[in-house]
Order: C-alpha cells, then sequence, then structure tokens
C-alpha cells in the first residue's frame, strides 16, 4: 500500500470520526437550525475544504488520465460530502 493511500485512507477515519461525532453529540437539527454555532461550524467547513481540495486535486486530474469520467465522483461528493471524495 503506497503512503498516499494510507494517508487518504488515515484522512477518511479521521474525519468519518469526527463527523460521527458531531452528529451523535448534536445531531443534524443543529446544522438546519445553524451552521456556524460549535461543533457544526467545525464540521462544515472541514467538510467544504476536504471536498473542493480532494476533488480538485486528486479525483479530476486523475479521472482525465485515466478516461474515466468524473461525474460518479461529484455525485458523492454531493451526497456524503467529503466522505463521498475519499472513500
Amino acid at each position: 500500500m503506497s503512503a498516499r493511500l494510507i494517508g487518504l485512507v488515515l484522512v477518511l477515519v479521521a474525519f468519518v470520526a469526527y463527523t460521527v461525532e458531531v452528529v451523535v453529540a448534536q445531531g443534524f437539527g443543529a446544522l438546519i437550525a445553524s451552521h456556524a454555532v460549535f461543533g457544526w461550524e467545525s464540521q462544515v467547513f472541514l467538510d467544504l475544504v476536504l471536498s473542493i481540495v480532494a476533488f480538485n486535486v486528486l479525483a479530476i486530474p486523475d479521472a482525465k488520465k485515466r478516461g474515466i469520467a468524473y461525474t460518479p465522483y461529484l455525485m458523492a461528493t454531493v451526497l456524503l460530502g467529503s466522505i463521498g471524495v475519499l472513500a
């Protein structure tokens, strides 16, 4: 397993754990009520940053290089945030 893949897996595991912690502690209602309060502020910020970076830096160029349509990656990002991209 390459160092790059190990790094991505570690980021995925850490981010999923953090997301689960926030959802369990505050629920989805907190996100709807105000996404800029407590843990949700950090979670949303990290989700957006990871999604943008992972999608643009990893998924699109790699998919183009391999001749793979990147639409599924876009859909996964829309539905699951960066969890979809990292998985």
